[in-house]
């Protein structure tokens, strides 16, 4: 029954038969105006939730109308359903929600206009919108609803500071993947390299499982969530320095699986040192790390392995100077405070390319040591074309030695770079000797020619008489003799100078079949680097 039809139904004021009359008759206003209010703060209440009753009704028949895509804003679809007399009651139903927007605002009551509202939607009239019913927005809000529901249910009483099975017997088994994108910055001075990857880890969390659902394969988490799960503490311990890409957002992800899996992610950029051995330089191979164990927990605790596919290479990765050869991983745990920690390491070679060196340092020091031999050739009479030719190829060896070992660390040991340019200035400085002896050899037997010269000249044009002076030149060489010893020592230095253009080749021939031989062949085994 209506309230405000019901029987007044006077209750207040005292039990006495003799009072009442009184005191009703003094508070009649009064009383009235109390009993209206309640009766209207009744009726309010009862709008209310007569109100809510009715919008919780239509809310759940306007889900159905999302779920199968109908256009998003209300106007567009009033105006399309006006359009087509067949979809009236779907417009119909939008009207009442404008009815029910206006009622609560007005206050007076939707349950005569929510009565002839249809409970189920045609569905020759979705067909006819050509809806697609299996593929809807619908499910996708389920998905996202579950997915909240489901994250917030495990959080609840996770502790982030507390690794998986930490009351277990056993530890937790982490599984590392490397997807390598990039090595470059490869320094023998500072004996490092730059190497951008993503680092993926996995390991199972039952305090993560939850059940599984049609819509929901996997929980994605972002940065900023990733904080509330437990996460190893893996760290690169030959590591320089090393950045987790921030842009525009961190480069980061983590994905929770039913069964408690859990995939972290990350993208970094580290620069790593490397030991490497110069022995063989610009002929060698290097072989370089990436060192990761654990920081804080002992193996008691938490294991890392290998993923069953370890390491895999971008395809457009290229490595100047350098070819990427066979990576190896391995395992290398190691006791530090008498605590063993979980360790495991990637080891790849790095083949150089010698044909930069071949262009730029051997090719040059080659023609320069030919050069040297022109020298050769010259007349030995040619003294300063001799002498400038043996000069210059000295100090362009001398430059150009410095030069090839300027971006080389100053190590004790000697390199294959310095053997072939030691060598190189050595033939070159012969050269210049070979010159200095055959010039000086020359230059001593023409001076004796010149003195003998003037000695029988003076003696001829003497005193016949002078039987002295007579005895005494006749104790010395004749001009004939001296003349005779001049000419040997000449085609002697000739003949020096034609040893050299054979013997000079010839060695260097020789030596750069040893060199090569031996810098080709050659395995240095790196424990003998001092």
């Amino acid at each position: 029954m209506n309230a405000l039809n019901r029987p007044y139904e006077h209750t207040a004021g005292p039990t006495n038969t003799a009072i009442p009359n009184i005191y009703y008759l003094t508070n009649k206003a009064t009383i009235k105006k109390n009993m209206e209010r309640k009766e209207r703060r009744f009726e309010r209440d009862y709008r209310k939730r007569k109100l809510f009753e009715d919008v919780t009704n239509l809310s759940q028949k306007m889900d159905l109308l999302v779920s199968y895509r109908l256009p998003h804003h209300p106007v567009d679809m009033l105006t399309y359903q006006l359009r087509n007399r067949s979809y009236g009651s779907f417009a119909y139903m939008l009207l009442t929600v404008v009815m029910a927007t206006s009622i609560s605002q007005s206050g007076t009551t939707t349950h005569h206009a929510m009565r002839s509202l249809p409970s189920t939607v045609n569905q020759h009239d979705i067909s006819a919108l050509g809806v697609d019913q299996t593929t809807g927005a619908g499910e996708r809000s389920l998905a996202k609803s579950e997915r909240q529901k489901t994250l917030d249910r495990l959080l609840v009483n996770y502790d982030p500071r507390i690794p998986p099975n930490y009351e277990e017997d056993f530890p937790v088994q982490v599984q590392v993947q490397l997807h390598i994108t990039s090595i470059d910055s490869i320094s023998e001075s500072n004996m490092d390299f730059s190497i951008g990857m993503f680092l993926d880890q996995t390991w199972n969390d039952s305090r993560l499982e939850f059940e599984k659902l049609p819509n929901l394969l996997a929980l994605e988490l972002d940065s900023r969530m990733m904080d509330k799960i437990w996460v190893p503490d893996l760290f690169i311990s030959n590591e320089k320095r090393a950045v987790v890409h921030a842009v525009t957002v961190p480069n980061k992800l983590m994905h929770i699986y039913p069964e408690g899996r859990v995939q972290y992610s990350i993208r970094i950029t580290a620069t790593l040192k490397c030991n490497m051995d110069l022995r063989k330089f610009p002929l060698d191979s290097q072989t370089c790390n990436v060192i990761m164990e654990s920081y804080g927990y002992s193996t008691d605790n938490l294991v890392f392995l290998w993923n069953p596919v370890p390491v895999i290479r971008d395809e457009n990765l290229v490595i100047a100077q350098f070819d990427l050869g066979a990576m190896d991983t391995l395992t290398c745990d190691k006791i530090y405070v008498g605590v063993n920690y979980t360790c495991i390491k990637l080891q790849f070679a790095l083949v150089r390319h010698s044909g930069y060196y071949l262009i730029q340092v051997y090719v040059p020091s080659i023609m320069i040591v030919i050069l040297s031999w022109v020298s050769f050739w010259l007349d030995i009479e040619a003294v300063p074309a001799r002498i400038s030719l043996g000069l210059l190829t000295v100090l362009t060896m001398t430059t150009q030695s410095g030069g090839a070992r300027a971006d080389l660390p100053k190590v004790s040991y000697i390199k294959g770079i310095d053997v072939w340019m030691a060598t190189c200035l050595i033939f070159v400085f012969a050269a210049l000797i070979e010159f200095a002896c055959v010039n000086v050899k020359s230059r001593v037997e023409r001076r004796r020619r010149e003195s003998s010269k003037g000695a029988m000249t003076s003696a001829q044009a003497g005193d016949k008489d002078n039987t002295e002076d007579m005895k005494l030149l006749q104790q010395r060489r004749t001009f004939k003799d001296q003349l005779r010893m001049f000419k040997t020592n000449r085609a002697l230095a000739r003949t020096i100078d034609r040893v050299s253009r054979i013997a000079f080749p010839g060695a260097f021939v020789v030596f750069n079949l040893v060199y090569w031989c031996v810098y080709v062949f050659w395995s240095p085994d790196p424990s003998d680097v001092a």
